[in-house]
């Protein structure tokens, strides 16, 4: 990844307006007071930004729901916030009016710089406002917090912070890359208990958060209540968003567990395996279900589930028992990505 240097990325492309403002302006502002800025909708037409099916990109442009985005995040006065897929930097100026003390914003469409540096030079510089260019499904978290103050893994707040109005289409696959790292207090990870804010599709939304027994239980609900707390927070009607997708997002907490119910003697990745292995026949009964893994029948004895329940139906801390049996079993789990 790169981090984009405001005026020179975009000389002789892009002619922006610059505010007009004393040095050092914008840090004499009280905390959560911006100085005027174009609107999101000006700054849309100004540089001709539209939405790209491709990236799932879908915006929100109403401050209320950005500020209430941004609230889920409280408090923010001294914290650094990773955002992740900005676009034109609605939920960035949010942040800011909530009093964030830094953000570092991670955007891989090159037409949204422009708009963030025009935020930027607002806010302060790159010292309050870091733009990066990149994936963040590629991007190093560790590195992009280098000097952020790191807390105790058991301190009830921390000076990291993450939210993102994620595209839908990698939303599942970027909270999985934050799971494993999360595994072993790793990355993001290393600067204490994270707390993430983030938009997903209902569905997905439901899976994440869900109790064992109901319907939308599943691989991903285990993965993430087996390290963290998740919470649906709201659901986000369509029209919110521009353009209005053909599903409903929903906004989820998930604050990492002081003691998670995964220990380390068991990888994050035997975990994937062994829910891969069972939730894929979500149908069959779990004595059915690991049939097929060598040794598997023991396995399921040695932790102890019910041999006639259902995937849907095992709790959280029973998946962790059940892994721990198959990893000391020694049976082989080659490993690979898990969708949810």
């Amino acid at each position: 990844f790169v981090r984009a240097e405001a005026r020179q990325t975009h000389a002789g492309t892009h002619k922006y307006p610059k505010l007009h403002r004393h040095p050092g302006m914008a840090m004499r502002l009280p905390p959560g007071v911006l100085p005027p800025l174009p609107t999101l909708s000006e700054m849309v037409r100004l540089y001709g930004l539209s939405s790209s099916r491709q990236l799932s990109q879908n915006f929100i442009f109403d401050s209320n729901v950005t500020d209430r985005l941004a609230r889920q995040l409280a408090p923010l006065r001294h914290a650094t916030v990773l955002e992740v897929g900005p676009g034109p930097g609605g939920l960035t100026r949010s942040l800011f009016r909530l009093g964030a003390k830094k953000v570092i914003v991670v955007e891989k469409d090159k037409r949204f710089l422009p708009a963030l540096e025009v935020l930027q030079q607002a806010v302060g510089g790159p010292d309050r406002l870091d733009i990066v260019f990149g994936d963040c499904l590629k991007v190093d978290e560790a590195a992009l917090f280098r000097g952020a103050e790191k807390t105790e893994w058991e301190a009830d707040d921390t000076n990291v912070k993450v939210i993102g109005n994620l595209p839908f289409n990698v939303a599942t696959e970027l909270l999985l890359k934050w799971l494993r790292q999360l595994s072993t207090q790793t990355g993001l990870f290393s600067y204490g208990r994270v707390p993430l804010v983030l938009t997903f599709q209902k569905e997905v939304a439901q899976r994440i958060t869900a109790a064992v027994g109901s319907k939308q239980f599943s691989r991903l609900s285990v993965m993430t209540q087996c390290l963290a707390d998740a919470r649906l927070n709201y659901v986000l009607h369509s029209k919110v968003f521009v353009p209005p997708p053909e599903v409903e997002g929903a906004v989820v907490s998930i604050k990492p567990r002081i003691t998670p119910f995964l220990s380390p003697e068991v990888p994050f990745q035997e975990l994937e395996w062994v829910l891969r292995e069972t939730f894929g026949q979500k149908r069959k009964i779990m004595s059915n279900s690991v049939k097929t893994w060598p040794g598997g029948s023991q396995c399921l004895q040695r932790s102890g589930i019910p041999p006639h329940l259902r995937p849907e139906q095992v709790d959280v801390e029973a998946w962790v028992r059940l892994a721990l049996t198959h990893t000391q079993s020694m049976a082989p789990s080659p490993s690979h990505d898990t969708k949810g």
